[in-house]
C-alpha cells in the first residue's frame, strides 16, 4: 500500500489516497495495540518478567558478588520496558518509512491532524523530519505539554528527534531552542552531528 501511493502520488486522486495512508497507517496501529494489550495484562507481564529473571540467574550463578533478588527484579523491569519502547518505536519508524513520502506530506499532515492522537502526531513529525527535513519545534513542543502524551509517547518523539540529528546538521539556535521547550540537551545533539561527520569522513 505504501508503494502504491508514494509512487503513484501524482496520479491517483486525493480521496483515493488519504484512504489509502490512513487504511495502510492503521493495519499497523492495530498490531501494536494488540501489543500494548498483552504489555498491560498482569498475568503476561508476571511471566515475561520471570523469563527475564530466569536468563539473568543462571548469568548470576557464574558472578564473584551475586546480585540479589531485589537487583534482579529491577533489571528484569528495566529489560522489559526498555523492549517495549523498542517495540513501539519500531512500529512507529516503519509507519514513518513504509507510507511516508515527501510527494505525500500534506495528505500525511492532514490526516495526521485529524486523528491528533498522541501516534499520529508522532508520525507527522517523523514524516516531516525524514522526509521533509523538516524539524516544527514549536509545534513538537505544544504537542509534547500536552497531558494526552504519555510518558513513552514523549521519548519516542525525542528519540526522533536525536535520529534527525545524526541525519542532518542543527544550527546552534535550533539546538538552544529544543534544549528550552524539548529539555533536550544539545550536547546529546552535537555529539550525534560529530557522530555523522566521523562517519562520513
Amino acid at each position: 500500500m505504501g508503494r502504491i501511493i508514494k509512487n503513484r502520488a501524482g496520479s491517483i486522486e486525493k480521496d483515493k489516497l488519504i484512504n489509502v495512508f490512513e487504511e495502510a497507517m492503521q493495519v499497523h496501529l492495530r498490531l501494536l495495540t494488540s501489543f500494548f494489550e498483552i504489555i498491560k495484562d498482569e498475568k503476561e507481564q508476571k511471566d515475561v518478567f520471570n523469563f527475564i529473571s530466569s536468563a539473568i540467574n543462571k548469568l548470576n550463578e557464574s558472578r564473584k558478588r551475586k546480585l540479589t533478588d531485589a537487583e534482579i527484579e529491577k533489571i528484569s523491569k528495566i529489560i522489559f520496558w526498555n523492549i517495549n519502547f523498542d517495540v513501539v518505536y519500531t512500529f512507529i519508524s516503519k509507519i514513518i518509512k513504509s507510507l511516508g513520502s515527501d510527494k505525500l506530506s500534506k495528505i500525511i499532515c492532514e490526516v495526521c491532524d485529524r486523528l491528533n492522537t498522541p501516534i499520529s502526531q508522532l508520525v507527522k513529525h517523523g514524516v516531516l523530519m525524514w522526509n521533509n527535513k523538516n524539524l516544527q519545534i514549536d509545534e513538537i513542543a505544544n504537542q509534547l505539554s500536552k497531558k494526552e502524551f504519555s510518558g513513552i509517547a514523549k521519548k519516542i518523539m525525542k528519540t526522533l528527534i536525536v535520529d534527525h540529528a545524526s541525519m542532518h546538521e542543527i544550527d546552534y539556535k535550533d539546538r538552544q531552542r529544543l534544549e528550552a521547550k524539548l529539555k533536550l540537551p544539545s550536547k546529546r545533539l552535537l555529539l550525534e552531528s560529530i557522530k555523522i561527520d566521523e562517519e562520513t569522513n
